[in-house]
């Protein structure tokens, strides 16, 4: 699914863009907020395909081979979203399943668990947030996989389908139904922003910027205080 993004556009706008339409408290709940990227990553905004990976006491080569099933299959131009629940071992990405993903066409990926061989994912995968970074290897003989699964991550739902917005800053879950109208919100911002951006190098003071009227000549709004 190819999303239309506005140039411009980053997670800290999508996220101002999501209080000014469906409220802060909402726009909170669907924030994830532990995840650090790998690298300096550009604005990627895709669909979910959810993978839960869960610890089990019994060893197979079928829990091994569903696994590896659950992240061939996601689809290209997904974000693939991946719940860890358990200690299993080690890091359930690396730069062999990244490089799979990124063959794939997998657009960014999230490891709500941990990840390893960072200089490899930067050089074979999509972009990816992670959780935890460790040098340690799965365990994936004792892992049962679920795929195309609602998720509960930091305290946000993930349902497949449902839109990740992530950059460097961050990561926000997105309903779809609330996606056009967020972008043409954020898209607002964006040329506030910018027009604020100019007051600044013409010398405005952040008082004169912040506090006093807007580029159409209205008083600041009170998104100007998310600046």
């Amino acid at each position: 699914m190819a999303l239309a993004i506005p140039d411009g556009l980053n997670t800290a706008l999508i996220h101002d863009a999501a209080v000014a339409i469906i409220g802060a408290t909402a726009a909170g709940q669907r924030v994830l907020t532990r995840f650090k990227a790998l690298g300096i990553p550009a604005l990627v905004v895709a669909p979910a395909a959810t993978l839960r990976l869960v610890r089990c006491d019994e060893a197979s080569d079928d829990n091994r081979r569903r696994v590896l099933e659950g992240y061939d299959a996601m689809p290209a131009g997904s974000f693939g979203v991946v719940q860890v629940v358990g200690d299993v071992g080690g890091a359930v990405l690396g730069d062999v399943v990244a490089h799979r993903l990124k063959q794939r066409g997998v657009y960014g990926v999230i490891i709500d668990g941990p990840a390893r061989d960072v200089g490899g994912v930067l050089h074979h995968g999509p972009p990816v947030w992670s959780a935890v970074i460790t040098i340690a290897g799965m365990a994936s003989r004792q892992i049962a996989a679920e795929s195309g699964v609602a998720l509960v991550i930091d305290g946000a739902v993930v349902r497949p389908g449902d839109v990740i917005a992530a950059d460097r800053d961050g990561a926000i879950v997105i309903a779809p139904d609330q996606l056009v109208p967020i972008l043409a919100m954020a898209t607002r911002l964006r040329d506030t922003e910018q027009a604020l951006h100019e007051r600044l190098a013409r010398g405005a003071s952040l008082v004169d910027a912040l506090m006093g009227p807007d580029v159409h000549g209205n008083q600041s709004s009170p998104s100007s205080d998310r600046r």
